[in-house]
């Protein structure tokens, strides 16, 4: 995913919710949203955070590497994304810590997305801080 990616994926959804909201057209709607972006009068990411609800978002991501830390009966950790009811095992989610550190690790544009989001940047964060 690239900046502009990113961009698009933003402003689809904060011009279509101008449109239903205000009962703009979309030339209407998109015009008034990037003269708005131009002047700084509105956050391309705050204004998408306000349309959609973060935390939702960040789960749908964070699906892609959900995982879980097993605690065999003998006391040996393990990790895996499928849990045999078989087995006599205890496991507990991945920690909000873990689940990001795989994300960033095996799905680096998924995480940088989920990061500039986070940071209210109008543009792509372009490293893996």
């Amino acid at each position: 995913m690239r900046n502009d990616d990113y961009k698009a994926d933003l402003d689809a959804v904060n011009i279509t919710r101008a449109m239903e909201d205000l009962d703009f057209d979309f030339l209407h709607a998109s015009n008034n949203y990037y003269q708005d972006l131009k002047a700084n009068k509105i956050n391309r990411a705050n204004k998408f955070k306000e349309n959609m609800d973060f935390e939702e978002v960040k789960k749908v991501v964070e699906k892609m590497v959900y995982e879980y830390e097993f605690m065999n009966i003998r006391g040996d950790k393990h990790r895996g994304s499928y849990i045999n009811p078989n087995y006599q095992e205890s496991f507990s989610p991945l920690s909000e810590q873990e689940l990001l550190k795989q994300l960033k690790a095996n799905y680096p544009d998924s995480w940088r997305f989920l990061e500039s989001l986070r940071q209210n940047k109008n543009d792509m964060i372009h490293e893996n801080k």
